[in-house]
């Protein structure tokens, strides 16, 4: 079971959406840092991080809940606002040693995979509650470390970098918007075009091309008109 989800969520398609959207974010990263050029002040790792836990995630729930749910989106921001920005702070400023960081962010990488691919598959449970029950315990050890590391520092360490790194997970958040939205569309214009061409399968290619055009030239990037 594991073997399966795992080769199906690095699957070649997925491979591809892994690629573009890390493109289209380090894209983005590149105009934010060239607009405020506080680069020095952030940290790359937090970057990465972010983007594969936080970041991740919420491209591919929006992509199934956008239409369906109204105001999902400004929920999923006010979320990652509140709770990913302190998270995220506490995480990337009081780290393991090296070797440690580096034995962990592939599992990482791994668990939240299975958890995200795992949600609507109940073939997959077994794997999703293995994964679950892992990571609980390296939050656990983790939440452990981290207080012990504020009791032991603060406040000795407070710096330009740290308030940098508590400020820089929202703006990614805001960054991610028009991507998380961008793959939402194309997800939903890409579900409506196979069943599109399932249901015209008498016509010409020609005439099934500008179905499409049609279609396309009508909803534009409206999900609610893509929906319906």
């Amino acid at each position: 079971t594991l073997y399966r989800l795992l080769k199906v969520a690095f699957g070649y398609n997925l491979i591809a959406i892994y690629i573009f959207l890390i493109a289209a974010f380090a894209f983005e990263l590149n105009i934010f840092f060239r607009i405020f050029p506080i680069w020095k002040f952030v940290s790359i790792k937090e970057a990465v991080v972010w983007f594969l836990f936080a970041g991740l995630p919420l491209c591919f729930s929006a992509q199934s809940k956008l239409a369906a749910e109204k105001g999902y989106l400004k929920n999923a921001i006010m979320q990652n606002v509140k709770f990913i920005a302190l998270v995220e702070f506490l995480i990337n400023f009081y780290t393991f040693d090296l070797l440690i960081e580096l034995f962990l962010q592939p599992i990482l990488v791994i668990l939240v995979i299975i958890l995200e691919f795992s949600k609507h598959r109940e073939e997959y449970r077994k794997a999703r509650k293995c994964a679950a029950v892992l990571l609980i315990i390296i939050n656990i050890i983790s939440a452990i470390y981290i207080i012990q590391q504020i009791v032991t520092h603060y406040p000795d360490d407070i710096s330009m970098v740290n308030l940098f790194s508590f400020v820089m997970p929202i703006c990614y958040t805001v960054l991610l918007v028009p991507i998380a939205y961008a793959f939402a569309v194309f997800v939903a214009y890409e579900n409506v075009f196979k069943r599109l061409t399932i249901l015209s399968s008498g016509d010409d290619s020609t005439s099934l091309k500008l179905k499409k055009w049609y279609i396309f030239k009508y909803c534009k990037l409206s999900l609610d008109k893509i929906s319906n």
